[in-house]
């Protein structure tokens, strides 16, 4: 895997994280929006009045693990990257791997921040990507 995608695992990370999120309000509203029973109707007993409910809420009980398991490796992940982005020898890289990556930052918004042209930040990336894959590969090669 190239530095840069490898990077980018903690952005894929927080989107996905976002998404179920996202998906599980929606099922919180869907079930809070499911009907009272009616009592001024006659009581007609049937074998399935409530398990679409507790279906719901099962499957609500399961995207929150699925979430959690979620969470789980993304901090882990970004741990990982961080104390990686800190081994880099040039602080510059350092900081700029950290504002993209971690912070997810735009060059735009780096060059303002590290005080460097946008063109200058742009080259410095690469170079910072070029040495943090051979810095991992170098790593990997000793463990």
């Amino acid at each position: 895997m190239d530095a840069k995608r490898y990077l980018k695992q903690i952005g894929k990370l927080e989107e996905m994280i976002r998404q179920r999120e996202e998906q599980i309000e929606q099922i919180r509203t869907e079930a809070a929006s499911i009907r009272a029973v009616s009592y001024d109707k006659p009581v007609v007993q049937s074998s399935s009045g409530n398990d679409g409910t507790i279906n719901l809420i099962s499957y609500l009980v399961e995207l929150g693990k699925e979430l959690d398991s979620i969470k789980l490796d993304y901090y882990q992940t970004k741990d990982r990257i961080i104390t990686e982005i800190q081994m880099m020898e040039k602080p510059e890289y350092m900081t700029l791997l950290h504002k993209r990556y971690i912070e997810r930052k735009s060059f735009e918004l780096i060059s303002v921040e590290m005080n460097y042209a946008y063109q200058s930040v742009v080259n410095m990336h690469k170079a910072a990507l070029d040495d943090f894959e051979k810095m991992i590969s170098e790593y990997k090669k000793v463990c």
